[in-house]
């Protein structure tokens, strides 16, 4: 069979070794609701979101905007760039879609998009292809108040204080996993499963207990590789699944690469039908949101 090369970028990071979701944005909402943060947006190499971030003052930078990571990171060019120290004498521990590692870490004084502003904040540096041509990634899976609105349209990334999404938005409730991820019903087939969105991955990805249930779903197509923020390397199987189905929302006719990623054990879904929907996915929808309180995601086609 021919082999594929897959990117995904989310991940998890702390210093002790257990995650916790924390929103690191603590000012109050503005009178008038008006966004954080509001940008022009592109496209990387594999279709992924990038936005510019100004950091220590200096920039903007491109960063990958990443619905399924808790931690923002710099790459190992960019923290070279800044002049940031870091070593192997301080390090944090990372679990990515592939595996585990402990990664050299930063200080940042100051990141700001827009009016997002985090301070202090401790980051892995992270050498990886998975960032392709970005600088780092904009992890935004533990904000807990805010809502982040792509247009696919405009090419227009925002992030807002949470409110209701207008009529137009075809809305489907989630429900927060400990880790502060937010996962909603799907209907893979004729499979019901845990979706994952994930803004960080290019393709999307299928635990093997999905692929165990989806037994109609065919021989694979070809074998994949799938790369991810540690230098970890995990294969799969890529296979067409005919439909996936989020409330009245239908993606028809997608490749779905299953195999035993590291992410779905750190995040409690190996056991149990689940899916991460990649950009492949994603980037279909005229528009898409994540209401981080209100547990909701939308699209709009």
């Amino acid at each position: 069979m021919l082999r594929q090369a897959l990117f995904a970028a989310s991940l998890l990071a702390c210093s002790t070794g257990i995650c916790e979701p924390g929103e690191t944005v603590s000012d109050p909402p503005p009178d008038d609701a008006r966004p954080l943060f509001a940008a022009p947006t592109e496209r990387d190499r594999v279709g992924r979101i990038v936005a510019p971030v100004m950091i220590n003052g200096q920039g903007p930078f491109n960063l990958l905007v990443d619905t399924g990571a808790n931690s923002t990171t710099v790459s190992g060019a960019l923290a070279r760039r800044l002049g940031l120290a870091y070593s192997a004498d301080s390090q944090i521990i990372v679990n990515g879609v592939t595996g585990r590692a402990l990664m050299p870490a930063a200080s940042i004084d100051r990141l700001q998009a827009g009016a997002l502003v985090l301070t202090n904040q401790r980051v892995p540096v992270i050498e990886s292809n998975v960032m392709a041509n970005a600088d780092g990634i904009l992890g935004v899976a533990a904000l807990t108040d805010k809502q982040l609105i792509v247009d696919f349209r405009y090419n227009r990334v925002t992030l807002g204080y949470s409110q209701k999404l207008p009529p137009y938005f075809i809305t489907v409730k989630a429900k927060r996993l400990p880790s502060g991820l937010l996962v909603a019903p799907a209907m893979v087939g004729r499979v019901r499963a845990l979706a994952v969105i994930d803004t960080g991955a290019e393709r999307t990805l299928g635990n093997r207990s999905l692929q165990t249930a989806l037994k109609k779903a065919g021989r694979p197509i070809t074998d994949v590789t799938v790369f991810g923020t540690t230098l970890d390397v995990s294969t799969g199987d890529l296979s067409a699944v005919q439909t996936i189905r989020m409330g009245e929302v239908r993606i028809n006719n997608t490749h779905v690469a299953f195999g035993d990623f590291h992410v779905f054990d750190i995040w409690d879904l190996d056991d149990r039908p689940a899916i991460i929907l990649g950009m492949d996915v994603i980037g279909r929808v005229d528009i898409f949101a994540i209401d981080f309180r209100r547990m909701e995601i939308g699209f709009r086609s």
